[in-house]
């Protein structure tokens, strides 16, 4: 399904609509990038921006999904790189069980708790 159909569903599935162009659909060579993957076999500098980008299009994603609320695009923010230190160990050392799982949808999914999202 392309990504614009995705954007123009209901308003309710914005964040869903979100996340999936995030984590993108399963399509032959993605099957192996995973939570697993990106975790212990990416390369330090790849992961690092990699996980940082998912955790800011979280951020971006829900501040526009919430009329703007800057309490919850702050929250996530602090998840990441240049957030707090021990929070964002805490958010991987929670996506480690989830290896075979997208990474993207672990982190919106421990960042909706967080945040309240």
């Amino acid at each position: 399904m392309p990504v614009k159909h995705w954007l123009t569903l209901s308003k309710s599935s914005f964040i869903s609509a979100m996340i999936m162009s995030m984590v993108g659909v399963n399509s032959g060579q993605a099957e192996d990038f995973n939570t697993g993957f990106v975790l212990n076999k990416m390369p330090v500098d790849e992961r690092i921006v990699h996980i940082d980008g998912l955790v800011r299009g979280i951020a971006f994603a829900s501040f526009f999904h919430k009329n703007k609320d800057n309490a919850a695009f702050e929250c996530v923010l602090d998840y990441a790189l240049t957030g707090d230190r021990d929070k964002r160990f805490q958010m991987l050392d929670f996506a480690e069980g989830y290896s075979d799982k997208p990474l993207g949808g672990v982190l919106f999914v421990y960042l909706r708790k967080k945040c309240e999202l």
